[in-house]
Parts: structure tokens; C-alpha cells; sequence
């Protein structure tokens, strides 16, 4: 009987060195999801490239730091658009994890490759939920989407749970869909606070 391609690796690093075993591909049932990430990293297509960049957002810390290696491989090829979402998914990450991603900008940086500016956005007005017993609060936003609005929403539970944006539709079909049992108006002395904390300009040159 054949061994599995899983077993042969498994055997093949037991023979390695400990320092070249280390960097083997990951072993097990997520075998074949990393090694597809990693072709996504390393197929030399801009938009696979790209596509790989969100998977630093893969729930499993084995995905995560595969990528992150995959990706300190191609840095000289991302594009100002990856490196500003690498930043700011950098601090979304594990604190044991983030080395690897400002390993991944350092190479960036050190090729040329600037940090993308964030598009201008605005908010027209915020409904809330209160905050449940379990800590969970909803909030909606209504930003302008040319002459139509758009409604985003955030679920937040010890951080962000859930986020999504919807096509724009308009004024009177906004207006149909609010207000909802139990959300009231978000009143903020600057109405652009939310917008500038969530899209946190921040182009750091320190990684």
C-alpha cells in the first residue's frame, strides 16, 4: 500500500535537520488548503497575489503564517493597495504573529513600494443597538453612494464580528428600512469619527 503524500512529508521532515524541517509545508488535513494559499501567494498573478493578502484573515493560525511566509517570498511584487491592507491588518493579528507581517512590509518598503492613500468617505447618519448581555452591539451606517446611500452594518462582540456593505439603493428605500425595533440615532460631536477610526490612515514607516 502507498503511503499518503501527508505520511511521506511527515517522514521526509523527521530525516531533515531540525532548522529545514521547520519550513516544511504544514502536514495534516489542512495540507491541501495551505498549499492552495500558498499557490495563490506565488503564481505570479497579480489578482491571485492579491487574493492571497486576505487569507493573513484565515481563522487558522496555521493558514495565517503560511501566507506570511508565501508572501515575504513575493513582497517586491506587491502592489500600494496590498501593502496599506497589510498594515492595517497587521494589528488585527495575534501579537506572536505580527513580526511576520511587518517582516512582509519591511521587504515591501525596502523595494520601492509606497503605502496606498485611503479613498475620502463620509458618513450621513448611525443607528445603534444597546448592548446586549452578551457585550454584542449592531450599529448601521448610512454613507452617500453617488446619488444614491448605501447601508453598512457592524456587529461588534469583543471586537468586530461581522461587516457588511450593501448595493446602493435609494433615499426612499433607506428611509423604508429604518428605523428598526430597537435601534436609535448614534448623535457624534464629529460625524467623520467612525470613518476616520476605521479607515486609520496610517501608513507607518516604522514597519
Amino acid at each position: 500500500m502507498m503511503p499518503s503524500i501527508g505520511t511521506a512529508k511527515a517522514s521526509h521532515a523527521k530525516s531533515l535537520p531540525p532548522s529545514r524541517a521547520r519550513h516544511m509545508p504544514p502536514v495534516g488535513q489542512d495540507e491541501p488548503l495551505a498549499i492552495g494559499y500558498l499557490g495563490l501567494a506565488l503564481a505570479g498573478i497579480p489578482e491571485a497575489r492579491g487574493a492571497a493578502v486576505l487569507f493573513l484573515l484565515d481563522p487558522n493560525s496555521t493558514m495565517r503564517r503560511a501566507v506570511a511566509g508565501a508572501l515575504g517570498q513575493v513582497a517586491a511584487s506587491l502592489t500600494p493597495t496590498e501593502v496599506r491592507r497589510l498594515i492595517a491588518m497587521r494589528n488585527w493579528r495575534p501579537e506572536n504573529e505580527r513580526a511576520e507581517v511587518d517582516a512582509v512590509i519591511r521587504k515591501a518598503r525596502a523595494a520601492g513600494i509606497d503605502c496606498a492613500t485611503w479613498d475620502g468617505g463620509s458618513i450621513k447618519a448611525i443607528v445603534v443597538t444597546g448592548v446586549d448581555g452578551a457585550t454584542a452591539q449592531g450599529l448601521l451606517l448610512i454613507s452617500p453612494a453617488g446619488r444614491k446611500e448605501r447601508i453598512s452594518a457592524v456587529l461588534t462582540k469583543g471586537g468586530i464580528a461581522d461587516a457588511w456593505s450593501g448595493e446602493p439603493e435609494s433615499r426612499r428605500q433607506i428611509e423604508m428600512s429604518l428605523p428598526l425595533p430597537g435601534w436609535m440615532p448614534l448623535r457624534l460631536p464629529c460625524p467623520d469619527l467612525i470613518s476616520i477610526a476605521s479607515r486609520r490612515r496610517s501608513c507607518s514607516p516604522i514597519i
